[in-house]
Order: structure tokens, then C-alpha cells, then sequence
């Protein structure tokens, strides 16, 4: 890799998927108001709620497996990464427009 000019790391990890993390809460929050109420259809519907929080981690790790974990600027091109593996290189030559969020 040429001269690195910055790195811009993703603090993010996997269980912040909203796919995952959505359905956990829910099943917590419907187990607990089910447990107060000692309702079985409410500790039915947490449990249903808890597979489907179980089936999406496969998805999410999937997922995660492509997502950057950091993108590093140098000289020659811009790179993202995956906990050190290389996902897609970019030359400046290639680089048509750069968005910049406003304000």
C-alpha cells in the first residue's frame, strides 16, 4: 500500500444490525411486560420473536463478512477494509464525484 493519509475506521460491529438488534429488543420488552402480566400469549409471541432474533444472526454475520470495518486514503487510491482483508480498491484516476455530508 502506498503512503497512507488517513485512516477511517467503523466502530461498528455486527450486533448493531438493525436486523438483529430490533427483534432482540422486542423480544426482551415483550417477555419482561409478559412475565409482569403472566400472560402466555405475550410469552408466546417473546418466543417467537426470540426465533426470529436467532434466525437472523446468520444473515447479519453474512452481511458483516462485506462490510468495511475501516477505509484507508493514500496517495494512490482509496481502500476498504475488513479487519485487515482487502474488499475493493479504488484508484483517484477512478474517482468521479466525492459526496461530502453537509453541515
Amino acid at each position: 500500500m502506498s503512503e497512507v493519509v488517513a485512516v477511517f475506521p467503523n466502530t461498528a460491529s455486527w450486533y448493531h444490525n438493525a436486523s438483529f438488534l430490533l427483534p432482540l429488543a422486542a423480544t426482551a420488552a415483550v417477555a419482561l411486560l409478559g412475565a409482569l402480566r403472566r400472560s402466555a400469549e405475550l410469552l408466546g409471541f417473546a418466543a417467537f420473536l426470540g426465533a426470529v432474533t436467532l434466525a437472523m444472526i446468520p444473515v447479519v454475520l453474512a452481511a458483516w463478512r462485506h462490510t468495511a470495518t475501516a477505509v484507508v486514503v493514500t496517495r494512490d487510491r482509496l481502500v476498504s477494509l475488513h479487519d485487515g482483508r482487502v474488499l475493493k480498491s479504488l484508484d483517484w484516476s477512478d474517482v468521479r464525484h466525492i459526496r461530502c455530508p453537509s453541515g
